[in-house]
């Protein structure tokens, strides 16, 4: 299974995109009260949280791989 932080940007949907057609199960870590803009799978995980305080022991069971794309892009202060 594969985690992906930073799913919801414009670089984890696309990855999500094209993981979905080889991977069994992906993991995806969202920012809290963002809207979505994933797809819809019976084989994607979304969980939301702030990367900085969420629970990673059982966001991590069952993962080989982490794809970190979380990122603060839009903070200018």
């Amino acid at each position: 299974m594969i985690l992906i932080t930073g799913a919801n940007g414009m670089v984890g949907r696309a990855l999500i995109q094209l993981l979905l057609a080889d991977y069994a199960y992906i993991k995806a870590l969202v920012y809290p009260d963002e809207p979505l803009c994933l797809p819809h799978s019976p084989r994607l995980v979304i969980t939301g949280g702030d990367i900085n305080s969420v629970d990673w022991t059982p966001l991590l069971e069952e993962v080989e791989t982490i794809v970190h794309l979380a990122a603060s892009v839009h903070v200018f202060d």
